[in-house]
């Protein structure tokens, strides 16, 4: 039932992916160990914080808007693509109401 929570935070129904996410600062990891639990494997490269994680992909995406300013997603590149369509819309979005 734990594994099922952590892969489907948001609990949509929707297919699973194996994901990777690059850490950006050091109190981001707790966001990730507290959402994924013993569903994230962390590990280092280069010197920077990765955790890869089996999660929903429908939630990931919402997370990834959630937590953007300190996690990046970097695979896999579908879900990445469908982060990135997203914040654009919404860059747009919010340049509309700043001309009204």
């Amino acid at each position: 039932m734990a594994e099922y929570a952590n892969q489907n935070i948001y609990m949509f129904h929707n297919k699973t992916v194996d994901a990777t996410l690059k850490i950006l600062s050091e109190y981001s990891a707790e966001y990730v160990a507290e959402w994924f639990g013993k569903n994230a494997r962390f590990y280092m490269k280069d010197n920077i914080l990765y955790a890869d994680v089996k999660v929903n992909e429908q939630a990931l995406i919402y997370w990834c808007l959630q937590y953007g300013e300190t996690i990046e997603l970097i695979s896999p590149k579908g879900t990445r693509d469908e982060v990135i369509n997203k914040i654009n819309i919404m860059r747009k979005n919010y340049k509309k109401e700043k001309n009204k």
